[in-house]
């Protein structure tokens, strides 16, 4: 008898040890706004992998229970898909509880339990600040014109220097043994223990000391995306410049910075080069995408993700400098393609409606704008599902060549251009057929012409975009 209860007291206490290695991520929504629902993702790089889903209840609560073995990395609770909002945090076998404000989610939440995210929410607020004070005083001093200023501000800067340091080493000390400390280590910005002397060598301190803390070979960079935001800004804040050429340059050696320090971890490269591919498709900067996509081209073939790559490289198709779409229309009897007609310096492929309200304000407005321009010629595609209303405004726009595009968004010509308003314009040139320009309106139009070479304008041209621009 003696031996069936301790056998059933050892049963029972490892199914109460199994229980409890289930854990628990809960909160509450402070507002809970309009918000019904929240995703769990694990954050693996640039990939978010799905991992359970809550109901928020009336007081903007929720709970999803991790599943047992959860891999320890950042996780994402989701929960705005329009406005693309979340908020990331800390798993590393411990149940996480958070209150936060769903419009400012990083900046508001607040740990009720776990201890990782608690340490590294207490770092972040301790040491942004004295960085900030040390950078200000930093660029002071090569400001400085004043000898005795300069050394003024230059002691001041080693004691908050000094000050960063003991933070980042109290913080450093207190946290190992967590996975907190690993992104707190990593986090380290290395600040010279005397400031740099003019602007250059504080920016060239910056990029060659950026990675100084960051150990690329380390998996755990895999299970999150610490890393992708590190090196997003350092390849595009820390390498910008006015000089569109110098930019690209800068950019291009600060990815191969980070390529020689990745090495042979594909995985990483992988990700890496996937992200900075996305960041760059919204710059709609071409070289540099096509850059990072010849890279990514590189990668072992059974690792490309050929769809990403297509997605990539289809985004790309309408950015400026892009061939224009071709297409074709009737003149008379002739056939003529924009890829091929040589009538004009620019050419301005817009799209409009006679349904559209605000096309019937603005495209007679540019018809008197461009009508005695040799140097511009206008495609104007009229986007309609019948043709009832279109010629009477078509014998109207005789300095425009005009095209009848049924079927309105669905139009073959629409479709190319990806049109799904109206008015739309294209600013193609003559020699290259390339967008040179997507302006916003008639506005931002005119002004482009003022800057744009090859355009004969007189002085009364000029004056009627800067007239424009005070209304």
């Amino acid at each position: 008898m003696t031996k069936k209860i301790l056998f059933l007291l050892v049963v029972f206490t490892s199914l109460l040890s199994t229980a409890q290695t289930t854990y628990t991520v809960s909160g509450k929504m402070l507002p809970k706004q309009d918000y019904k629902w929240l995703i769990l993702y694990q954050v693996k790089g640039v990939k978010q992998v799905f991992k359970g889903n809550a109901d928020l209840d009336e007081k903007g609560s929720f709970s999803i229970d991790m599943k047992e073995n959860a891999e320890p990395g950042i996780y994402r609770l989701f929960y705005d898909m329009e406005k693309n909002l979340y908020l990331d945090f800390i798993f590393n076998n411990e149940n996480v509880e958070v209150t936060f404000n769903p419009l400012k989610p990083e900046r508001t939440a607040k740990y009720i339990t776990s201890n990782e995210n608690k340490l590294f929410l207490t770092y972040q607020k301790a040491i942004i600040i004295p960085q900030q004070e040390a950078d200000s005083l930093q660029i002071a001093v090569f400001n400085a014109t004043n000898t005795s200023k300069k050394l003024k501000l230059s002691s001041a800067f080693s004691a908050k220097v000094n000050r960063v340091n003991k933070i980042q080493q109290k913080f450093e000390d207190n946290s190992k043994g967590t996975l907190a400390h690993f992104f707190i280590k990593s986090s380290k910005y290395e600040f010279p223990k005397t400031p740099y002397n003019n602007f250059k060598e504080y920016y060239n301190g910056i990029k060659d000391h950026y990675f100084d803390n960051v150990d690329f070979t380390d998996k755990r960079f895999l299970n999150s995306n610490f890393l992708i935001n590190k090196v997003t800004d350092f390849v595009l804040y820390l390498s910008s410049s006015d000089d569109l050429e110098i930019e690209r340059k800068l950019r291009k050696e600060a990815i191969a910075i980070v390529l020689d320090k990745v090495q042979q971890n594909t995985v990483l490269k992988k990700q890496l080069l996937t992200s900075l591919m996305y960041t760059f498709v919204q710059t709609q900067d071409i070289v540099i995408v096509d850059h990072l996509v010849n890279l990514y081209r590189k990668l072992p073939f059974d690792m490309q993700d050929h769809k990403i790559v297509n997605q990539v490289v289809d985004s790309m198709r309408l950015a400026i400098g892009r061939k224009a779409p071709d297409f074709s229309w009737y003149d008379g009897q002739d056939k003529i393609n924009l890829s091929t007609v040589d009538t004009a310096s620019y050419y301005i492929v817009t799209f409009w409606s006679t349904t559209c309200p605000h096309c019937l304000k603005e495209i007679p407005k540019l018809h008197d704008y461009v009508k005695d321009k040799e140097a511009i010629k206008v495609i104007a595609v009229a986007l309609e599902d019948q043709d009832a209303n279109y010629f009477d405004f078509r014998d109207k726009f005789t300095a425009f060549t005009n095209v009848l595009g049924l079927k309105k968004w669905k139009n073959d010509i629409a479709v190319k251009y990806e049109v799904h308003s109206t008015p739309n314009y294209f600013i193609v040139d003559n020699e290259h057929k390339t967008i040179v320009a997507k302006p916003y309106d008639l506005k931002e139009l005119k002004s482009l012409f003022v800057q744009l070479p090859k355009e004969e304008k007189t002085k009364k041209e000029v004056a009627e975009v800067k007239k424009d621009d005070k209304k």
